[in-house]
């Protein structure tokens, strides 16, 4: 559980970091059931959520809105 909070340099998480990339919607499911904190903001001040939207990530923005459907 520890691991999925841990925050870089920029204080990015693992989420952050999976927003980057292009289809990770199983790993960030499981991420965030496992107890990821989605409203944790970077040196940037960007959430997961806002990192998917500039990103057009229609499925991740999804997901991320609604964990659990």
């Amino acid at each position: 559980m520890i691991l999925i909070t841990v925050q870089d340099i920029n204080v990015d998480t693992v989420l952050h970091i999976l927003m980057h990339k292009s289809d990770n919607t199983g790993i960030i499911l499981s991420l965030i059931k496992g107890g990821a904190k989605i409203d944790i903001q970077n040196n940037d001040n960007e959430t997961s959520l806002d990192i998917a939207v500039e990103k057009n990530n229609e499925k991740i923005i999804k997901l991320l809105k609604n964990p659990n459907p």
